[in-house]
């Protein structure tokens, strides 16, 4: 590659930024406005979502990153698929939702989510019928249209959610305005993508998607539970008020999302480059080290940093009445020593599909003992 991963990257870091410099207030206003049972019913709402999200498209959407950097004169086909398979998902999510609303009652014992259920449904369907939008447009080589639609999207999705605290005091507010802001970009999606590729439907192009996509989708099938289930433990052994508390401890920092994601996806798409130009598979080492070095410049000593801080910085942040949270933050911190290691870019660019789904399973048996273990032994659930 002619240019590094970070230089390629800069453009979707920025949108990053931007994004969150927007959206960063979000967990800050909502805290304050809300009463910590409502925060608390947005943190299961959100959950409850983003595992249908994450899940459902069994890698499909990222597969783009996969095929049209290694056939771009089939790129129309493989965007088209994407489109129609999302919409279809996104439908199927909301119908899930709805129809699992007396199991998520029995389980959590939260009315107020409940009553919202539908807003959840409705947005959970338009963050997936939206998500192709600026994977298209990366794997597609045009870095910057896709800044400007991840940051156009954050920055709406955001304000949405602001704006409806604030004008309700109430969590239906917060969920209309994210159900506002992803319809947005559903419909935007759908204007923009057919637009420029087509829906012309290609059983075979979706088939050779899918035989690529489904072993990561499995293996997701086992990630997201795994990396979820300790806020569904908690959401199902306190009170919303107290998952609250939780969900403060272990919210993610913004600039984790900034620098690694546009790294990870950039260095997917480097990877197949050097594959299909008939490149040694080697030949790609060096743009994975330049990714963890520039990744562990960052994450390193922001994790030291973050766990120094973590009194003030959560009092500052969230108020004092979320102080209980700190102990909890300065364990999640880690995680953002970890998030220098690129890996899952790396298996997806090199297709190690049975490699991913038993580490998968592994994390996943030792994440349920634990956890469950941790809650038992001291004595809340």
């Amino acid at each position: 590659m002619a240019e590094s991963i970070l230089g390629r990257a800069r453009p979707l870091l920025l949108a990053r930024l931007a994004g969150a410099a927007l959206t960063f207030a979000v967990p800050l206003v909502l805290a304050r406005v809300l009463v910590p049972a409502s925060y608390g019913t947005f943190k299961q709402a959100w959950l409850l979502s983003q595992t249908l999200v994450l899940v459902l498209p069994m890698g499909l959407t990222q597969s783009l990153y996969y095929f049209v950097p290694r056939d771009p004169a089939g790129r129309d086909r493989y965007v088209a698929q994407t489109v129609w398979v999302t919409a279809a998902i996104g439908l199927i999510a909301a119908a899930l939702l709805l129809l699992a609303a007396p199991a998520i009652d029995a389980r959590l014992e939260n009315p107020e989510l409940i009553r919202n259920l539908p807003w959840v449904a409705a947005f959970t369907a338009f963050i997936l019928a939206g998500s192709p939008l600026d994977v298209a447009l990366n794997a597609s080589g045009r870095v910057g249209a896709a800044a400007l639609v991840r940051v156009g999207s954050e920055a709406a999705r955001g304000l949405g959610m602001v704006a409806g605290a604030l004008l309700t005091g109430r969590v239906e507010g917060v969920l209309a305005g994210i159900a506002a802001a992803t319809g947005l970009r559903a419909l935007v999606t759908w204007w923009l993508l057919p637009r420029a590729h087509g829906l012309r439907l290609d059983p075979a192009a979706l088939r050779r998607m899918a035989a690529y996509a489904l072993p990561f989708g499995l293996a997701f099938l086992l990630i997201v539970p795994q990396q979820q289930y300790h806020q569904y433990a908690v959401a199902a052994a306190v009170s919303a008020a107290a998952f609250a508390v939780y969900s403060v401890g272990t919210f993610q920092i913004p600039v984790i999302d900034v620098l690694y994601t546009p790294i990870s996806e950039l260095l997917q798409i480097g990877l197949a480059e050097v594959e299909g130009a008939g490149r040694p598979v080697r030949a790609g080492l060096a743009l994975f080290h330049e990714a963890v070095l520039q990744l562990s410049f960052a994450f390193v000593p922001l994790a030291g940093l973050l766990a120094v801080a973590a009194p003030d910085l959560i009092v500052f942040l969230f108020s004092s009445r979320y102080e209980a949270a700190v102990p909890i933050f300065r364990v999640a911190v880690i995680a953002v020593a970890l998030a220098a290691l690129p890996l899952d870019g790396v298996m997806r660019a090199r297709a190690q599909n049975r490699f991913m789904l038993g580490l998968s399973t592994f994390r996943l048996a030792a994440t349920l003992g634990l956890v469950t273990g941790g809650l038992r032994w001291i004595g809340r659930a």
